[in-house]
């Protein structure tokens, strides 16, 4: 019988005004809440650390539901906390490394993401060949490709969970296949299959993976947003300068009363009678 990893993970909300927080634990088709300390995962009464997940239970779950409102309703006993929006202070999920507590983002309604639990093997992901196409698109050489600043900025807001040692593999990953393409630089190349070779071996780590996707998702969000506002004020350049195209044919007093000048209209001049 295989040995299951031990999770590290806990799911944790604050109610707002609360003087702590609750811890979300898992187990089958059984959820345990404990009320916890603020910014640990010691149990508020007994002081002890609480039981904990692996990362891929807590997203199965939370990955599945289609907004926070189902989450909580499924998961979360109203006698502990019932979910109104407005009154939930925060929600993450957290990890101690080297005695500090550490946060990650929670990921709801995210079907793309569930699928890949498919693949994860207790805190192991074992799709390499998605894991290749991950790195490929974050170090594709070609200048539209900003994905790489992108992640950085979000680790300068403390936004993800990847590691600094991961994202600099992948700068220097990228480099290398700048070098090769524009110099041929064989060095470059034994570089190159290192650095990709490691990298696999980092994202073999579920956790590791799986915040490189978030931001891959997050970056692919924020194109299509910039590509939305970009199509909407193209149309409404064009549909101002119609507007005024338009305008060509009409006469003088009605451009002017169009464009909001209120001018009394002309009148046929007639002869005086004599």
């Amino acid at each position: 019988m295989e040995k299951k990893s031990p999770g590290k993970y806990i799911l944790v909300f604050e109610p707002k005004y609360a003087y702590h927080q609750f811890a979300v634990y898992f187990n089958d088709d059984q959820v345990q809440i404990t009320q916890i300390k603020k910014f640990t995962d010691l149990s508020f009464e007994k002081e002890k650390p609480v039981k904990k997940n692996l990362l891929g239970d807590i997203d199965k779950k939370m990955t599945s539901c289609s907004d926070l409102n189902e989450f909580f309703k499924k998961y979360i006993n109203p006698s502990v906390f019932s979910y109104y929006g407005y009154n939930l202070h925060n929600m993450f999920i957290a990890y101690k490394s080297n005695g500090k507590l550490h946060t990650l983002n929670y990921s709801i309604n995210n079907p793309q993401l569930n699928a890949k639990l498919d693949f994860v093997k207790g805190s192991k992901f074992t799709d390499i060949s998605a894991i290749r196409s991950l790195i490929d698109f974050a170090v594709d050489p070609s200048e539209n490709n900003k994905f790489l600043t992108f992640v950085s900025e979000c680790k300068d807001k403390y936004q993800t969970g990847l590691t600094n040692e991961t994202n600099t593999m992948l700068h220097e990953l990228r480099g290398c296949k700048k070098a090769k393409e524009n110099y041929s630089d064989s060095g470059a190349l034994r570089s190159s299959i290192y650095l990709t070779d490691a990298l696999i071996d980092k994202l073999t780590s579920y956790k590791e993976y799986r915040e490189l996707y978030l931001l891959k998702q997050s970056y692919q969000e924020k194109l299509n947003m910039e590509k939305r506002a970009f199509k909407g004020i193209k149309e409404a350049l064009l549909l101002k300068e119609k507007t005024f195209s338009d305008t060509k044919n009409i006469p003088e007093y009605e451009q002017l009363t169009l464009f909001g000048e209120a001018v009394p209209v002309p009148y046929p001049k007639t002869k005086k009678k004599h």
